[in-house]
């Protein structure tokens, strides 16, 4: 077993690496979307809002903007260094987190997170960024994903990094989801349901998931289907289900049987994994999805603090 320092920094590379490209998708699938959806400014703005609700970072927000604008959440997300989970700072701590490993890496996975934040320090910070921008984000940590799956050994490192990335998969798409039953309750309140279809395309379209979504279930677009395809689908690897089984697969291979803190870790992941699989129907309406999206987001983190007793 690797030390506790180095198996620290192995997970958190997984983890910033998948937040970069999870706030990439979720920044291009909004603003291109916002813009059609939004008929005045204050709606616009009470959709960004939903945006950073979702990212629990509302209060952070206020802290330092007045207004929001798309330009200032934009700013919030991608450039802020004020904020530690922007896309420059995620990406910064990546590429901190590298440098202090790079002889137990292949040097091509260094290479792509440091010529991806170095590009990223170049960029012209408007607020008014295209698809582009968020394209060229996606595929620098694709690169970097790649080349970690081709290039390095299946030892302990490989592990704790893939750990670290499920982990925080497994959070953001409890998120997305969060954001698309927030949305239709709130919509449904004020009597202006923004039209379902767009919304959940949009969704889907956050976790790369609407080409495999419509392989399975056509134009089935319905709230209560999608939210089961997205929390316990088993084959489609951005859902909720798939990430906490890959998780598990690879904290078996890093703990030893004879690790109390270890098979906690395991045990508790598998309790969730097979709550999620045996889901009834009617979790996923309206009125039930919310509390137990509320719950399932506290045991996916309490499952990362059960890793920070063992190893930080």
């Amino acid at each position: 077993m690797i030390g506790n320092r180095i198996a620290e920094t192995f997970f958190w590379i997984g983890r910033y690496s998948e937040r970069v490209a999870n706030h990439a998708r979720l920044l291009n699938v909004s603003y291109h979307t916002y813009r059609e959806w939004a008929k005045s400014e204050a709606e616009l703005q009470n959709l960004w809002q939903r945006i950073l609700f979702a990212l629990s970072a509302n209060i952070d927000y206020r802290q330092h903007y007045q207004e929001t604008s798309t330009a200032n959440v934009v700013h919030y997300i991608t450039f802020d260094r004020q904020n530690e989970n922007s896309i420059v700072s995620c990406l910064a701590k990546a590429r901190n987190n590298l440098r202090a490993v790079r002889e137990r890496l292949p040097s091509r996975m260094w290479e792509a997170i440091n010529e991806a934040y170095i590009w990223l320090r170049r960029q012209n910070d408007t607020g008014d960024i295209p698809y582009a921008f968020f394209r060229r984000t996606k595929n620098y940590i694709a690169l970097f994903q790649g080349v970690a799956e081709d290039g390095m050994p299946r030892s302990d490192e490989w592990h704790m990094l893939q750990i670290g990335r499920y982990m925080e998969r497994a959070e953001n798409t409890t998120r997305i989801l969060n954001l698309i039953y927030f949305n239709n309750d709130q919509d449904q309140n004020q009597n202006r349901l923004i039209n379902s279809f767009q919304q959940l395309t949009a969704a889907l379209r956050t976790l790369d998931g609407l080409e495999a979504f419509r392989r399975i279930h056509a134009d089935r677009l319905r709230v209560e289907i999608v939210a089961r395809f997205i929390t316990a689908n088993p084959i489609f690897p951005r859902s909720i289900l798939f990430s906490l089984l890959s998780l598990h697969n690879h904290a078996e291979q890093v703990f030893s049987f004879d690790s109390p803190a270890g098979q906690e870790i395991l045990d508790s992941n598998r309790r969730l994994t097979d709550e999620i699989f045996h889901l009834p129907a009617e979790t996923f309406n309206l009125a039930t999805m919310p509390p137990y999206l509320n719950r399932l987001m506290n045991d996916i983190n309490q499952i990362g603090l059960k890793f920070a007793g063992i190893f930080y």
